[in-house]
């Protein structure tokens, strides 16, 4: 989970600190001979020799025209005379004319065409430079030469550029309507390709369309008009803000008439968003005992409302009969102004009526200035038997277990916390968006190995639990295969009528989908396991650079060895090895929903039923209790199994049931949300997220310049941003967590220092100068304005990674990248082994290295990374307002050509790796800015992808000796998700989308590219997000096999490496590519012709062997399906983490996606995208 490693230092030291520092000294020689070996400019090329025999073909180049645009492109044809047998090379150079090189079209040296045997056609492509300076059309030739196994007939080409008037461009616009009197506007950006040579003038007019003008919008029409020297103009159209609940609707506005320039696109879509909600009414259900004399139902607001609502509501007869069981009512309910909840009340009888359960229904209906939520119709409400049934009392089995009731569920008497998570650990809250606040008891939390136990403080302040949160449970002899548990490679069997694992949502009554796992990571804490920290913590220390790490770390594995040899392997017998049963869910839970959890007919590996645990059997068979702790949750446990019953689940099967709440939207993101508002605020928006950036720049200082970095990199400008801090330390340093004023649950700046500062890497192609590789830029005469984007960085690393794969991205589409540290997860830009100490903006030696040690040795100083990343995600948007801002930047001489700059500030992009894949979904939904992105071999979240991560290797030995029982492992890693969903994709997925964005923040669209079967970042991590944005998947995504699979994301057929790998490797292939029986399920095919949503677009390197059995050094086996990596020690191949980005064509597609207007592309024609050589079609 790292950036793409290159030639450099300190590529070496990440890699060193992300596996391993055992493998740095033979990789580090190995990369380094293979820096070494790298052919140099200039160096020799040894000529093939010719096939005996082979044809020798005559080399011609054609003419060609191409219009003086950046869209256009000179095309000459390269053929030769007839084919051969022979590999056919010819060099060609661009060669002045009247256009020249630069200014007017992108020149090429020393470029060699490539015919392979067989091949007898080529095309060379130029490309244009809208230059505004030209005047007629202009010349320049393409000139072959050093042929090799060919001779040139033609060896000469002439380029026509032909004057073309600047295009004109509108794009489309949204904006939030807003309420009645506001002044929210839709803004529409008229660009030209190229400046105006002189005054141009085009004529708009707005047009409805589902938007009506008058209603929603103010009807206008004028003219704009480009002044000499000017490439962009605004029409603003005035929105029409009411408080009616609407779908989101369009209007248009079209350009004509264009004087001095022509309309490329002339019709504009404006989206007005709606911002109002119809509130909903929930009803719970209700059961009581005859003998309690009424039933009560409560009715629920998902949110007040300023006017009174009401709703009429009446009992209807089931099994229970009015007058006999019940007295009937009927009536209505008010929600006064402001109010959230109101009670229904029905009377039992005092009769013993007929025996058993009965039940009737409290109908809903016709309700006032709100909605019935999904489900909300009716309620059941459940009448007991005037006494329990006669079954004996068990209160003596679980006595012992009740006694804890208060902070433990005794449902689950091998660990405290399960099943987890339960709303037995929450409490009431009216002030919360769920009514709910998490209630745990540091009494109950897990101790570390120096008996210190987890502080939940900063969890205790959630509404819920996490939307992906890993569901936990221990059931002894349980058999997941005998039992028919919905496995990974199958999720689609939660949708089975006797499916044994269940997760109901409580709210609609529908089934989840999940699937469910034992835990594979079993681990036995010995007696010499007490030197693993060495390990560790010298391997983190490492990765910044930590002089005599690697011996001081040999020396603590030689002990470890010496003392397995010398004593037994004595386990400590008080940590439970488990396992824990884990169900995840496939698609997130819904944010603000509650779930129910039923296991039923569980299998032990005999196919024998597991019985209840006693404390449950209560509840499901109704015995008697006269334990207060067990009597008070009766009530809500018959209100659970009413639910189920409804759903078809009896309760009279269950092994186990209980119920969740999920953390509601607000919850996740208010923090970040916060923080966002306030400090753009102190910039002078106070409405982002509108299309106009508004206010100052930040304050930008010590600007640092480096030219001709590399063949692809012209300029590194590097400097530094005040930003307000959030955080408690003097400049937000490592250790830090949010400030929050007294008496506020929501973070504030920091009174005593209210600012802090960050350094930023700006990196700036040749072609943004307009000139030719490994030019000097300082030479450049015309700015060529490059696409902006803030780019993130990989595990633990720091801004300056990836200078291979990012240099090649921005030079070959030419774009300008920018990127700051991930503070939180930063080990910034620190060797002390070169005496660097970047210790001048925020961090000493380690920082955020060291900060992890402390996490991992005490799970309670966890906020401090979640609360730091949040912080850096208001820096990356200083980053980007800096981009964009015309006084920010641009202001600066470092980034300008003759009083030109060289950013295209009309919009911001974001891409990201690794990491930067994970965190950036995060910035990518709360940014006021960014409408696009890619996130290259992501996923989410970290709980399920962490122990299917090889890097996770270093960090687990010391996170599993400071807690040694498997059942705390997977309780820390579920539980450090609560507070990891405000710091990474899986907090705000639901929201990563066009149609339910962030308030003050435009719609969203992503592209993801996780590699097959990365053994860093797991490829499942990334299709449960996929699922969760509402993305598309690129079709077909993966080869097939001979063992059938469903769904079109499987290409047709069985692919001969996938065969060959069968043969090879029987005990890693599943006879098929993608493991699942039905891959990418739920995933619609994206359309591949500019498909303007999410996608999901995987990268391919192939199976382990090729069609003919020999090996694929590149290839991939599919990964377990078990929560543990695929470690390439154990046969998985290679690690294809760094693969997309570093191919061309993954490349090509992110540049399609990261334009105004943009989207997905299919640039692997037709087929499976892949890399690295891999044929998906042979």
């Amino acid at each position: 989970m790292h950036g793409a490693a290159t030639c450099g230092r300190r590529e070496v030291m990440r890699y060193q600190g992300l596996t391993g520092l055992r493998a740095l000294l033979l990789g580090g020689a190995l990369l380094l001979a293979a820096c070494d070996s790298t052919p140099k400019p200039g160096g020799t090329t040894t000529t093939p020799p010719t096939v005996p025999g082979a044809v020798i073909p005559k080399v011609s180049v054609a003419d060609a025209t191409a219009a003086q645009t950046a869209d256009d492109r000179l095309r000459f044809n390269v053929v030769l005379s007839e084919a051969t047998t022979s590999t056919v090379h010819v060099t060609y150079n661009t060669v002045n004319g009247t256009a020249v090189a630069g200014t007017d079209y992108y020149g090429q040296t020393g470029r060699t065409v490539v015919f392979n045997p067989g091949e007898v056609a080529k095309v060379v492509q130029v490309q244009p430079i809208a230059n505004a300076a030209a005047t007629g059309n202009k010349t320049m030739t393409l000139q072959l030469s050093a042929p090799i196994n060919a001779t040139l007939n033609r060896a000469t080409a002439t380029g026509t550029l032909t004057y073309a008037l600047p295009q004109a461009v509108i794009s489309d616009a949204s904006a939030v309507e807003g309420d009645i009197g506001g002044s929210n506007k839709l803004s529409f950006a008229v660009t030209l390709d190229k400046a105006a040579a002189s005054t141009i003038s085009i004529a708009y007019v707005t047009g409805s369309g589902t938007a009506s003008a008058g209603t929603d919008f103010s009807a206008s029409s004028g003219n704009v008009t480009f002044a000499v020297g000017e490439t962009s103009q605004t029409v603003e159209v005035d929105v029409i803000g009411n408080e009616d609940v609407q779908a989101n609707r369009t209007m248009s506005v079209t350009l004509s008439g264009a004087s001095g320039a022509t309309l490329k696109r002339s019709v504009a879509t404006g989206t007005i968003t709606d911002d109002d909600h119809a509130r909903q009414i929930n009803i719970d259900d209700a059961t009581a005992y005859r003998v309690d004399g009424n039933l009560t139902f409560k009715l629920t607001l998902d949110s007040a409302s300023g006017r009174n609502i009401s709703v009429n509501y009446a009992t209807q007869d089931g099994t229970a009969k009015a007058g006999a069981d019940y007295v009937a009512k009927s009536g209505t309910a008010t929600f006064a102004a402001g109010t959230l909840e109101q009670i229904v009340v029905v009377n039992t009888t005092g009769s013993d009526g007929a025996s058993g359960t009965l039940s009737f229904k409290l109908l809903l209906t016709t309700p006032v200035n709100a909605v019935l939520a999904t489900g909300a119709t009716e309620a059941i409400g459940t009448i007991q038997s005037k006494l329990p049934p006669a079954a004996g009392n068990i209160d003596l089995q679980v006595l012992p277990d009740v006694l804890t009731a208060d902070r433990c569920d005794f449902f689950d008497n091998h660990y405290c916390l399960f099943p987890w998570p339960n709303d037995h650990f929450t409490k009431a809250d009216s002030s919360a968006a769920t009514g709910k606040r998490i209630n745990l008891n540091i009494l109950s939390m897990p101790k570390n190995i120096a008996g210190k136990s987890i502080d939940p403080t900063e969890w205790n302040r959630n509404d819920g639990f996490s939307p992906g949160q890993a569901i936990l449970v221990r059931i002894p002899n349980l058999n997941t295969v005998k039992t028919g548990a919905v496995p990974l490679t199958n999720i689609r069997d939660s949708f089975r009528d006797s499916q044994p694992i269940v997760v109901l949502d409580a709210d609609t009554g529908e089934r989840h989908l999940i699937w469910s796992e034992l835990d594979a990571n079993l681990t036995k804490f010995t007696s010499c396991d007490a030197i693993r920290p060495i390990d560790a913590v010298l391997g983190i220390a490492g990765d910044a650079g930590l002089p005599a790490a690697e011996q001081i770390k040999e020396v603590g594995e030689q002990l470890r060895t010496q003392c397995k040899a010398l004593l037994p392997s004595i386990e400590i017998p008080t940590f439970d090895p488990g396992p824990a049963l884990i169900i995840r869910p496939a698609i997130n839970f819904k944010e603000g929903h509650r779930y129910i959890v039923a296991l039923r007919n569980l299998k032990d590996g005999s196919g024998n039923t597991i019985a209840a645990p006693p404390a449950f059997q209560i509840y499901r068979d109704n015995h008697s209790s006269l334990l207060p702790q067990i009597n008070s949750r009766r009530a809500h446990m018959e209100s659970l199994f009413a639910k189920l019953g409804s759903a078809g689940i009896q309760r009279s099967s269950l092994y186990m049931a209980w119920d969740f709440t999920v953390a509601s939207g607000r919850s996740l993101s208010e923090r970040v949300l916060k923080m966002r508002d306030d400090s753009l605020a102190a910039l002078g928006d106070t409405t982002p997220g509108d299309g106009n950036v508004q206010g100052n720049a930040p304050t930008i200082s010590k600007i640092t310049v480096r030219d001709k970095v590399s063949s692809t990199i012209a300029r590194e400008v590097r400097g530094v941003i005040t930003v307000p801090s959030y955080l408690t330390l003097p400049n937000g340093i490592a250790g830090s967590r949010l400030y929050y004023p007294p008496g506020s649950q929501l973070p504030g700046r920091n009174p005593t220092t209210p600012t802090q500062t960050f350094d930023f890497l700006c990196r700036i192609p040749y072609k943004a100068f307009g000139l030719e590789r490994n030019v000097d830029p300082s030479t450049a005469t015309t700015a060529v304005p490059a696409r902006v984007a803030v780019y993130g960085h990989g595990l633990l690393g720091s801004k300056s990674e990836g200078s291979g794969q990012v240099g090649d991205m921005i030079e070959e589409n030419n774009f300008v990248y920018c990127s700051t540290d991930w503070i939180g997860m930063a080990s910034h830009d620190t060797s002390i082994t070169a005496g660097e100490l970047d210790t001048t903006y925020y961090d000493p030696p380690f920082g955020d290295v060291l900060n992890v040690v402390t996490i991992l040795a005490d799970v309670s100083n966890f906020p401090t990374l979640a609360d730091r990343v949040q912080q850096s995600m208001i820096n990356f948007t200083y980053l980007g307002r800096a981009m964009l801002n015309a006084n920010g930047l641009c202001s600066q001489d470092a980034f300008k050509v003759n009083g030109q700059c060289v950013l295209d500030r009309r919009e911001l992009f974001f891409d990201g790796n690794s990491q930067g894949g994970i965190i950036g979904g995060a910035l990518v939904a709360i940014s006021p800015d960014v409408k696009a992105g890619v996130l290259g071999v992501p996923g989410m979240n970290y709980s399920t992808l962490l122990q299917r991560s090889v890097d996770f290797d270093m960090y687990a030995s010391l996170l599993y000796t400071s807690y040694p029982g498997s059942l705390d492992q997977q309780f820390v890693l579920s539980f450090m998700q609560m507070l990891w969903d405000r710091a990474e994709n899986n907090g705000y997925a639901q929201h990563l989308n066009a149609t339910t964005p962030y308030a003050n923040t435009p719609p969203k669209r992503v592209l993801l590219t996780p590699a097959f079967g990365d053994h860093q970042v797991s490829m499942t991590t990334a299709e449960v997000m996929a699922r969760t944005i509402g993305a598309k998947v690129h079709c077909p995504a993966v080869v097939g096999g001979a063992s059938s699979q469903l769904g079109p994301a499987v290409k047709s057929g069985a692919h001969p490496a996938v065969t060959a790998e069968g043969v090879a490797r029987p005990d890693i292939s599943f006879g098929r590519r993608h493991p699942d029986d039905k891959p990418y399920d739920y995933l619609p095919c994206a359309s591949g012709d500019g498909d303007a949503g999410s996608v999901l677009s995987v990268w391919d390197s192939g199976p382990l062997v090729k069609a003919d059995g020999s090996a694929n050094p590149n290839g991939v086996a599919p990964p377990p399906v078990t929560n543990t990596p695929p470690r390439p020690e154990l046969g998985y191949g290679a690690d294809p983490h760094e693969f997309p980005r570093s191919t061309i064509e993954d490349r090509a597609m992110k540049s399609d996606f990261l334009k105004i207007g943009g989207g997905y592309v299919d640039h692997c024609g037709g087929q499976p995208c892949a890399t690295r050589n891999f044929n998906p079609a042979p």
